[in-house]
């Protein structure tokens, strides 16, 4: 669900949901998203969800660079909101910046995300991981696999994170 904001025009709105449903259809038409997200935000400049949602569908491309350029431009107008953090974390990570994504998972998780907690702790555990931080790995993973399964991933970090310990040869 998006923030409402007066300041944000019913057309820039509506080209964010037509985005938003191109990520989500069956067969996900990122290049029609980012298309969406890029008009809204010629729209409403300073609106910070189009950001966001522009930066998952780069990412989805696999344009990382300029994923995280989008990433951070949606935290500086989303202050707050763990969401652009989080995935600055992530696109970080996927970019083998190990270092730099630390502090953004941090921040993110400092800000109690709604959803994706799970998911949040995985990606800073790999941080951690790839950097050989293995204690800070191991610390979240068995913190990792404590917690109730949620939305987007359901079970699936509390199965790697369950992997991981065994890969590392210690039990939950």
């Amino acid at each position: 669900m998006m923030p409402y904001s007066p300041s944000i025009s019913a057309e820039a709105m509506s080209l964010l949901k037509q985005g938003q449903d191109y990520s989500f259809s069956d067969s996900p038409d990122y290049i029609a998203a980012e298309k969406c997200f890029r008009k809204a935000i010629e729209i409403s400049p300073k609106w910070g969800e189009a950001f966001h949602w522009l930066a998952s569908a780069l990412q989805q491309q696999n344009k990382l660079k300029e994923a995280c350029e989008t990433a951070r431009q949606a935290i500086r107008l989303l202050p707050g909101d763990p969401r652009p953090l989080l995935s600055l974390g992530y696109f970080l990570v996927m970019s083998a910046q190990y270092a730099e994504a630390i502090p953004f998972f941090e921040e993110g998780l400092n800000l109690k995300p709604a959803y994706a907690e799970a998911d949040a702790r995985l990606g800073l555990a790999e941080a951690f991981e790839k950097l050989g931080q293995i204690e800070k790995a191991i610390a979240l993973w068995r913190q990792i696999i404590k917690m109730e399964p949620s939305y987007p991933s359901d079970e699936w970090p509390m199965e790697e994170a369950k992997k991981k310990l065994v890969e590392h040869s210690l039990k939950d």
